[in-house]
Formats: structure tokens, sequence, C-alpha cells
């Protein structure tokens, strides 16, 4: 099974207003309470473009499987952006071939952005579009949270 869980934390070991951590089929976001979107997001967008450097994760679009490092026609993004949403609405996630745009509305706090981002991101796993590959294990959401070893 696949997760990424987005946590409220009063700091970071990094000082940065969001950090990544990934395991076997799961990511891990703190985010530093306290803060609004527009502050957040640089951190947001370098710690997700960090985490997509060093991993590996890839998208199934149709036929292709999309990576970081490319190989079909475009390679994998995954970018948080300003907008406005209708009110009560804090995230909205789009998805198109290699980019995954997680909207996040701009009056946000850290909190309503954690509140809104997990369920959301939860429904957007379930559509069986994402896999990782970890240790040379392929991790998708049919995948078992534990593996035995022999």
């Amino acid at each position: 099974m696949l997760s990424v869980i987005y946590e409220l934390v009063p700091s970071t070991t990094t000082g940065r207003l969001a950090h990544y951590s990934e395991a076997r089929g799961a990511v891990r976001v703190e985010v530093v309470d306290g803060h609004h979107a527009p502050d957040l997001l640089p951190d947001l967008n370098q710690g997700m473009q960090e985490l997509l450097d060093g991993s590996r994760w890839f998208q199934l679009w149709r036929k292709d499987i999309i990576g970081r490092s490319g190989g079909t026609d475009c390679s994998l993004d995954v970018r948080f952006r300003l907008v406005d949403l209708d009110p009560g609405d804090y995230v909205q996630i789009l998805e198109v071939k290699g980019l995954v745009i997680i909207g996040v509305e701009r009056t946000a706090t850290a909190a309503q952005f954690v509140q809104a981002i997990n369920p959301a991101i939860v429904h957007f796993l379930a559509g069986g579009q994402w896999f990782q590959v970890f240790a040379g294990e392929i991790v998708d959401m049919s995948s078992p949270d534990t593996v035995s070893h022999i």
C-alpha cells in the first residue's frame, strides 16, 4: 500500500517549513504549524523536487510509465500552486500525463492545508495510477503493508 501523510509539527530538523522523508510505500511530510500557504509553498515545492530527484516513484498514464528521469516524452513532476478555491475548500489535485498540480487555497493555514491534503491524497492514490520502486520491490496500492523476508 502507498501512503503520503502530511503532519503538523512545531518545527523541522532542517529549519524548513516543510520536510519530506521516504520509506517503503510511504512519504511523510512535516509541515510547520502557524504559517500560511504563501509561506509554505516554496519549501513544499523544493522538498517535493528533492524527493522526486532522489526516489523512484512512477505514474502510470494509459500505456506509459512516467518517471522522474523521463524515458518517454515527459518526466514526472509535482508542483504546489496558490489558487483561489471556494470557501471551505483548501486543496485541489489535478493530474495530467507526467504532472500533478496541487492547488492550495492562498488563505489556508498550515493546519487547514494538512487537514485537507491528507484525505485528498488518499483519494488520489486510490486511483491506482502510482507505484514506487523501493529496494528492488514494486510497491503499489495492492501491496501488503509489510513484507516477509526469508
